[in-house]
């Protein structure tokens, strides 16, 4: 694309700020895993650079599961715009029931 996805504005807000609006009424803890340098993120957001940069969604998930074990995690991109908490809050609930101690990836 040539610029970073992450302030394209949908709306109001920059993906990553809906990204991180999303993730906030769904999980206790925030972490933005991707390049150094995320700047202007709520007090209590967490900013992390991939433990392995350069190879893509797969190097942010492997830093979200290392940071957060073993609480577990719930991963989301932020180039999803249209993706809504209740989806989320259904595959949570569904994949609780089923494995309640697997960690679950959305991406």
């Amino acid at each position: 694309m040539g610029l970073d996805k992450t302030q394209m504005r949908v709306g109001s807000a920059t993906l990553l700020e809906r990204a991180v609006e999303l993730a906030e009424a769904i999980a206790d803890r925030v972490l933005v895993i991707g390049r150094t340098g995320v700047n202007g993120l709520p007090g209590q957001v967490e900013a992390h650079p991939d433990d392995c940069p350069n190879v893509g969604p797969l190097g942010g998930i492997a830093t979200a599961l290392r940071l957060s074990h073993p609480a577990g995690c719930l991963v989301i991109p932020c180039d999803m715009p249209l993706l809504r908490g209740e989806l989320l809050r259904r595959l949570i609930e569904a994949h609780r029931a089923a494995s309640p101690d697997i960690t679950l990836v959305v991406n």
